[in-house]
This record gives C-alpha cells, structure tokens and sequence, in this order.
C-alpha cells in the first residue's frame, strides 16, 4: 500500500508475496489511518475496554460523510481540521489530495490489475480482505503476479478511507456487473434521505437495529452506521457480500467486529446440498460472517 512520502520504484513479486503472505499484514494500517482520520476504529475499541456503549451524546458515533461517488467533494471539513493541528498536517493533507484524484487512481488500479493483468474482481477483493484478517477468508487467494504488485503498489486504501463513499458500487460497476446482471445500486441521495427519515439525529439510535436484506455494496449500512451500532445485512452474491466487508473494515468496525450478534450473512448457492433456506425454494448455505478479527 502507498505510505505518505515520495514515488518508490515498483516492487517485485517476490517482495510482495513476502509483505503479504500473512493473514491481517494489512488490518494495522487501515486501523491506524482509519483512526488518523475518523476515529470510529479507537471509538469501537474503547466501547469494547470499557464493556459499555457510554452515554448520548458524549459517546456518539463519529460521523463519516458519506457521498455520492460521482460529485465527491474535496477533503472533508472534518478531516481538514485534525490535520491542522499536527505539526505535518500541510504535508498530509497535501497527500490526501481530492477526491477525484483519488477516484481516478483507484479506478486505475483495479483497471491495471482486471483489465491487464487478468484478474478476477473477487479475488482481488478476496486478497485484500485475506489483508485485513477477515474470517471468511481462510486461505491466502491466489492471483496474477503482475496484479499483486499493482494491488500492493498502485491502490492506496489510506485515500479510499478520507474520501469515503460507496467504492464497491464503483467498482462493481465497472468491472462485474453488465448488461444483462441483476443488480440495481441504490443512489446514495436516495440513501440518506431514507436514513434521515428513519433516525432523529437527537435521539440515541446506537442500538437501533437495521437489516438490510438485499445488501448490494452496503451502502444503506454504511449511511446508517452514523447512527446505529447494530447493523445486518444478506446477499446472495459473495462478491457483495466481500465489497460490504472491505467497506466496513475501512468505515464501520462494529459491523464486522460485532458486540452482539451484528454481522453480515451471505446466502449463497451450495455447490453441494444443503439445508433448504426459508427465503426461497434453492438449496442454500449459510455462511455467518462475524466474529473477531484476531
């Protein structure tokens, strides 16, 4: 992954492979930009220290602005006024950049590593999330030499993390979805009008629960994580499923490290015949993705 600090000469495969063949290589990094920037990584910790949620407001959760990804704004308010208190924040902040660069660097990446290199969507989503310790993933995936270094070099979660926004949906967009595929991403407009329907922002919502039952990307969890610390959510699609999972290692810790029982169940068809699920008359399996990180 990029760190803050001048162009370095691509890295080889075998440096890679090295870096990145233990399970969660990544996972400190993104902890520690996410709590650089947002903070929701340190806020979750301390409610698991402390074994209680706290009182509202002073324990509210902190709010990530989440937009729609074609008129993505510069670098947040929020984030502008935490960098210009540390002594390198002009730096920082200069590296951060817009979002549109960002959006452009990312889309390169995965173009390169899709595109080039002739990697899958969901195995790159799978390497990373392999990255970041995710229990569903129990076995290192295996993808094109060429678009390892890219994933490792070119794509930089620190910028996804301070531009938030629904990246899945980008990128399925892109490269997973066409003509022909069933899936219908919800407008992020759309997404937080219905999400300042249902919540009072001064009321405490945190143990409100809110299941999504047709996940897509998890852009409804990702809004309602402003206000709500149990949050589900089902999909019969495991790249989904795995696009919901990398969003909320970088945006929404107590999703997939649950307090109660949160947590994002796929449903996906059996290669094998397995118990009959009550949504529909396919053999399914069910899969409970939850559980801790270490």
């Amino acid at each position: 992954m990029a760190k803050m600090k001048n162009k370095i000469k691509r890295p080889t495969f075998d440096h890679v492979e090295e870096r990145t063949r233990n399970k969660g290589w990544l996972l400190e990094i993104v902890q520690q930009v996410e709590m650089q920037l947002w903070g929701r990584w340190s806020y979750w910790f301390e409610i698991w220290q402390n074994g209680t949620i706290g009182t509202f407001p002073e324990w509210k959760i902190p709010q990530v602005p989440f937009t729609d990804e074609m008129t993505m704004p510069e670098i947040p308010p929020e984030i502008v006024g935490k960098m210009n208190q540390q002594p390198d924040g002009e730096q920082k902040l200069e590296y951060l950049g817009s979002s549109h660069d960002t959006k452009k660097r990312t889309m390169d990446a995965f173009t390169s590593a899709i595109q080039v290199h002739q990697a899958r969507l969901e195995d790159l989503i799978s390497w990373l999330l392999w990255g970041l310790a995710c229990p569903m993933i129990e076995e290192r995936p295996k993808i094109p030499e060429k678009a390892a270094v890219v994933m490792y070099h070119d794509l930089s979660l620190d910028l996804m993390i301070a531009h938030p926004t629904d990246w899945g949906a980008m990128l399925a967009r892109e490269f997973a979805y066409t003509k022909g595929h069933a899936w219908f991403p919800t407008p992020p407009s759309l997404v937080q009008l219905m999400t300042e329907i249902q919540f009072n922002s001064e009321e405490d919502n945190r143990m409100k629960s809110v299941n999504d039952p047709c996940l897509g990307t998890g852009i409804i969890l990702l809004h309602a994580s402003n206000y709500s610390l149990d949050l589900y959510g089902n999909d019969i699609s495991s790249l989904m499923v795995k696009l919901s999972l990398l969003a909320s290692y970088m945006f929404i810790p107590w999703l997939i490290f649950p307090g109660r029982s949160a947590g994002i169940i796929e449903f996906q068809e059996a290669a094998i015949p397995a118990e009959k699920s009550e949504l529909s008359d396919k053999t399914t399996e069910k899969v409970l993705v939850q559980g801790s990180l270490f």
